[in-house]
């Protein structure tokens, strides 16, 4: 990932099993780049269409992603932290099997602090279709609220502005509409 958080670089397998192609088109809020014959390059910009890529990580397919939450959260309670944010529930496993992820971590051995979670947008009707909603959960890992994302990072040159990044043709991409923040 880039230091942005909004842009993943993959290679030709990772686009393979995320079933991406040239005939794909861009996901909404997102962008597949392309050279100038059209080909993907394996930059993928967007939150949307990284999680497409967290999906096919072969590590989601075995208790591994708990495993790790719990060693996470062990270093982090050697730094002294009690509570750690979650903020884009639901795109590892695109919808509310990441909270199944977060519960897993939490019983047995369970979580050296709590964890706060926000629901991802592009998954919130797939998490309250699955009766998970903002106080779900336990003490320990609970859905705190909702993550929203506007648009991408400056830093990218994936955020939204009015004009031109200087230099470049394009501005950015809009993740949501404003209608689509209004009706949330």
């Amino acid at each position: 990932l880039n230091a942005s958080g909004h842009i993943a670089y993959v290679n030709s397998v990772t686009l393979a099993r995320a079933e991406l192609s040239e005939a794909s088109e861009d996901p909404p809020g997102a962008r597949l780049v392309r050279g100038d014959g059209g080909q993907l390059t394996g930059e993928i910009q967007g939150a949307t269409a990284i999680g497409k890529l967290f999906a096919v990580w072969p590590g989601l397919n075995s208790d591994a992603p708990a495993t790790h939450l719990r060693a996470t959260c062990q270093r982090f309670a050697a730094l002294g932290l009690t509570t750690v944010s979650e903020l884009s529930l639901g795109n590892l496993a695109r919808g509310p099997g990441d909270m199944k992820v977060l519960e897993q971590a939490a019983a047995g051995e369970g979580l050296a602090q709590r964890v706060r979670a926000y629901v991802f947008q592009a998954h919130l009707e797939k998490f309250e279709s699955d009766g998970k909603s903002m106080g779900y959960g336990t003490p320990d890992a609970r859905i705190a609220g909702l993550k929203m994302i506007a648009d991408g990072s400056n830093q990218g040159f994936t955020g939204h502005q009015r004009v031109p990044y200087l230099g470049r043709e394009d501005t950015g991409i809009a993740y949501l509409t404003p209608e689509q923040i209004k009706g949330v």
